[in-house]
């Protein structure tokens, strides 16, 4: 799923590959922020390549 604005955030889903080339550096700090918080507690957040990442929600 391609990220174009924050509010694209709502439609991440468990086990998603993220892509997030059409963000401004602001912008996409403030969605690897998000998505950490998302999948603190049972999930995981990982690097694939430059601008993509898996996200794995957990339980």
């Amino acid at each position: 799923m391609i990220i174009e604005k924050y509010g694209d955030l709502r439609n991440i889903k468990d086990n998603m590959i993220v892509d997030l080339s059409k963000l401004n550096l602001k912008t996409k700090t403030r969605v690897i922020d998000f998505l950490a918080g998302l999948t603190f507690k049972n999930g995981s957040l990982k690097k694939i390549e430059s601008n993509k990442f898996l996200v794995r929600i957990g339980d």
